[in-house]
This record gives C-alpha cells, sequence and structure tokens, in this order.
C-alpha cells in the first residue's frame, strides 16, 4: 500500500482519482493547489504525488521545482 498525495483544483477529478487509488488499496489525500502541496509534503511523507500542471495559486510545475528545490525534500 503506497501513500499518495492528489493534486488538482478541479473536485471531480480529485475524487475520481482518490476513489480509483482508493480501490487499489493505497492511502490517500488530496489538495487543492500547489500551495496547499508543499504545506502537506511538511506534515507528512508520500510515496507519491499526482499533481495537475494548471491550477491556480501555484501550479504544479512551480510546486514541483519548489519541493526539489527544498533542502527538506533532499534525498528524499
Amino acid at each position: 500500500m503506497a501513500r499518495i498525495l492528489v493534486v488538482d483544483d478541479e473536485e471531480p477529478i480529485r475524487d475520481l482519482v482518490k476513489r480509483l487509488l482508493c480501490l487499489h488499496g493505497h492511502s490517500v489525500d488530496t489538495v487543492i493547489d500547489g500551495t496547499e502541496a508543499v504545506d502537506q509534503l511538511q506534515k507528512k511523507r508520500y510515496d507519491l504525488m499526482i499533481i495537475d500542471r494548471f491550477m491556480p495559486k501555484m501550479s504544479g510545475v512551480d510546486a514541483v521545482a519548489m519541493i526539489r528545490s527544498s533542502p527538506k525534500f533532499q534525498g528524499s
């Protein structure tokens, strides 16, 4: 079982992906944008993050760049 973070600004997409992953036994959390993804990753460790590229506040590309540059996540 993997712990997965799903990041998407569209609720129907988040819900669908979460349901499918949970059906396969994974533990899934969801957030609505890149800013929340960065905050959530400060609280919990995940095996996988599925992130939308285009979102308000912070895009998926910007969130991944911020996460990769953070010393907290080096070697993760």
